[in-house]
């Protein structure tokens, strides 16, 4: 377990950065395409669906070399993030779409300004959305096997990257622990995830849709 250390935290600590990243990019994505005036948004963040994997991943590549940035942590935050964002889009925009917004006018009636409506009122009722969105985004990002191969140049090993490399080398028992490290991370993060939701958003339970329930 010792060997599989290094790529435990580096999987750890990309996924759990590039899911708060791309949770980040959708919420603002959402406030700015707030009914669909902007339908090339959410082209963009499609991309990585609808576009083969091996030819995003390419394209990518020759980019992040030809600003000298492959095989460096910032190319596997932003690649990681890329892949998040169609996942978090797919699971906020239909809550925020569904959101009560009689909820918004009210605290707009009592004085708050657009900035404190969104804290205080908008994202509450978002909470559920959002930690299913961070859940998903780190199941995503420690499953990354090409993306990862491609941006970490081989400089950066993650979780997938070893157990890759060790079920072709023929080591199946410690194959079979990559594999279960690669279960384990995501399960932590859900604990967490659901801990943090009911301690912080409890209050909100009547208000909110979608989401991890």
């Amino acid at each position: 377990i010792d060997t599989l250390a290094p790529a435990l935290l580096n999987s750890l600590g990309l996924a759990v950065t590039a899911s708060l990243l791309a949770t980040g990019i959708v919420l603002l994505m959402v406030v700015l395409n707030d009914k669909g005036k902007r339908p090339l948004l959410r082209l963009a963040i499609y991309a990585p669906l609808l576009v083969p994997q091996v030819s995003l991943v390419l394209g990518l590549q020759a980019v992040l070399v030809w600003f000298w940035l492959d095989g460096t942590w910032l190319a596997m935050l932003w690649i990681h993030a890329l892949f998040i964002c169609p996942f978090a889009y797919l699971i906020i925009a239909p809550a925020a779409a569904a959101m009560d917004r009689r909820y918004i006018a009210v605290a707009a009636s009592l004085g708050a300004g657009p900035g404190s409506r969104y804290l205080r009122v908008a994202l509450p009722m978002l909470a559920p959305a959002i930690t299913t969105a961070l859940f998903v985004g780190v199941s995503v990002s420690v499953a990354l096997y090409l993306p990862s191969l491609f941006a970490g140049g081989g400089r950066i090993t993650t979780v997938t990257l070893e157990a890759v490399a060790l079920a072709s080398g023929g080591s199946r028992q410690m194959a079979g622990v990559a594999a279960m490290l690669q279960l384990a991370i995501p399960l932590l993060i859900f604990i967490l995830l659901r801990f943090w939701q009911h301690r912080r958003y409890g209050k909100f339970a009547g208000m909110r849709a979608g989401g991890l329930h």
